[in-house]
C-alpha cells in the first residue's frame, strides 16, 4: 500500500503519477492533495483527475482539497474506475469557492451505472466546492444519497456557497442542521479550531520536509 500526501499540486503532476510504472500505480490506495483549511488554489483539471483514477484502480481514498477548478465532470470516471473507493473529497478552501456544478452530480442519482459504482463509497466531501445556485442543492444531494446499491450508506458534506453553514446528507435526508448558539455551535467551533490547528501543523511539517509524493516521483527517475 502506498499513500501520497502533499499541499500543492498541478495537473502535470497528476499525469506524472498516471504515467508511472504499473506496479507503482496498483499499490496506490490513498492520495491526499491540497488543503481545505488553507489559502492556496490547487489548479488541477477534471481531465487530469479522471486520467489519474483510470490509472490507479485500487484507490480507496482520494482527497482533492483546494481543487477550485474542478467542475465535477470527473466524478463518474472516478467512481467507475475505482470500485474500492470509500472516501472522495473535492473541496474549495477558506479564501475561494470551487467550481463544482450540481448538475454534474445528478448521474450519481439518475444513471443506473454510475449510481451503483464504487459500492463501498461512504463519504463524499464537497465543502466549499459547489458554486451552483443554492436553491438546487437540497434536492440534488438528497437524491445522490438515496440509491441503495452501495454497501455503505453514502454521506455527503456540503457548505452553502453564500451563507457558509454546513450540512450533511444521508439516506436521502438532511442528517443534521447546525443552529446558532447552544452546545452544538460550541462543539462545531471546537471542531473547527482543532481542524485549523491540524492544518497548521501539516503546513509546518510540509515546510520542513520534502513531501512523500516528491520523494516517490523522484525515486522513479
Amino acid at each position: 500500500m502506498l499513500n501520497l500526501e502533499t499541499n500543492t499540486h498541478r495537473s502535470t503532476h497528476l499525469r506524472d503519477i498516471a504515467n508511472a510504472p504499473e506496479a507503482f500505480r496498483e499499490k496506490l490506495e490513498k492520495i491526499r492533495l491540497g488543503a481545505r483549511l488553507g489559502r492556496l488554489d490547487m489548479p488541477i483539471s477534471d481531465e487530469a483527475v479522471a486520467h489519474l483514477a483510470r490509472a490507479c484502480p485500487n484507490l480507496k481514498n482520494l482527497h482533492l482539497d483546494g481543487a477550485v477548478l474542478i467542475t465535477g465532470t470527473c466524478i463518474p470516471s472516478v467512481l467507475t474506475s475505482c470500485p474500492d473507493l470509500t472516501s472522495l473529497s473535492i473541496t474549495g478552501h477558506d479564501r475561494r469557492l470551487g467550481s463544482l456544478d450540481l448538475d454534474h452530480l445528478t448521474p450519481l442519482a439518475e444513471d443506473p451505472v454510475i449510481s451503483v459504482s464504487a459500492p463501498k463509497l461512504k463519504n463524499l466531501d464537497l465543502r466549499r466546492a459547489i458554486i451552483s445556485p443554492a436553491e438546487k442543492y437540497r434536492e440534488v444531494l438528497k437524491a445522490v444519497t438515496r440509491p441503495v446499491g452501495r454497501k455503505n450508506k453514502l454521506e455527503v458534506h456540503f457548505t452553502h456557497p453564500t451563507a457558509h453553514w454546513e450540512k450533511t446528507f444521508k439516506n436521502g435526508k438532511e442528517k443534521q442542521q447546525r443552529t446558532p448558539g447552544g452546545r452544538e455551535n460550541f462543539e462545531a467551533m471546537q471542531d473547527l479550531l482543532a481542524m485549523r490547528l491540524d492544518a497548521k501543523r501539516e503546513d509546518d511539517e510540509y515546510s520542513e520536509t520534502k513531501s512523500e509524493l516528491s520523494v516517490l516521483i523522484h525515486s522513479m527517475d
